[in-house]
């Protein structure tokens, strides 16, 4: 068995490859950034396109930010209640928009709140991705 990291709290420290995969299994994360002066956050679904997170927005906030090229963060979790355990996946990095030559529909990316067109899509260029589990110790 392969020795593993614990962080200062005890936690287990998760590989890169361990968050992409995470990342994959999720369908929905939540997404923040400083809005005038304020943390905003709010959760999304989302499709991985290689090592990018790839959102359906509505013109507004979050589209506004990925043409300022804001710093962003975007975390997913799952957790066991019963058993007490859990993980979290957080990515850091710029958000642009997609690139005009990607169809966000071959993504099969459907936005889960529809009360407003989602017609655009922005895309988080990590700079930065970490995750931690929790997991039940035997005493």
């Amino acid at each position: 068995m392969e020795d593993r990291a614990f962080d200062h709290q005890g936690l287990e420290v998760l590989t890169t490859d361990e968050c992409w995969e995470l990342l994959r299994q999720a369908p929905v994360g939540r997404i923040g950034f400083m809005e005038s002066g304020h943390p905003t956050i709010f959760p999304v679904n989302h499709a991985l396109l290689g090592h990018r997170v790839v959102i359906r927005t509505a013109g507004g906030a979050l589209l506004h930010q990925a043409l300022m090229d804001q710093s962003i963060a975007f975390e997913v979790d799952g957790f066991d209640a019963e058993h007490r355990t859990g993980w979290s996946v957080l990515v850091q990095g710029m958000v642009g928009l997609l690139p005009a030559d990607i169809d966000v529909d071959e993504l099969h990316l459907d936005a889960w709140a529809d009360s407003i067109a989602r017609d655009r899509a922005v895309m988080l260029m990590p700079e930065e991705i970490n995750g931690r589990r929790i997991i039940l110790r035997e005493p």
